[in-house]
């Protein structure tokens, strides 16, 4: 997809062995490859979007951040289409 604005990728890693990880069902309101997410989607007065996207992975958790003059919408489906093809 193009003209979606600026796309950042982020990875943490975030396990430390023998510790437990507790999500908050509450906070997430999507899936990424079958795996709980959370996407914020806002647009200020002046039209400019911003889409995140987080999720966590077996050692790591991910983010994806768009921002610009685009549709929400459309950097939504694109923040998906990268997600899925993220290996963990």
């Amino acid at each position: 997809m193009k003209d979606i604005g600026i796309v950042e990728f982020n990875e943490h890693n975030f396990r430390v062995p023998g510790g437990v990880i507790e999500a908050f069902v509450e906070a997430q309101n999507t899936l990424i490859n079958g795996v709980p997410g959370k996407i914020e989607m806002t647009v200020d007065d002046q039209g400019r979007g911003c889409v995140s996207l987080t999720w966590a992975g077996k050692d790591k958790v991910y983010s994806l951040t768009a921002t610009g003059d685009d549709n929400v919408e459309r950097k939504a489906e694109a923040l998906r289409a990268i997600a899925e093809s993220v290996v963990d």
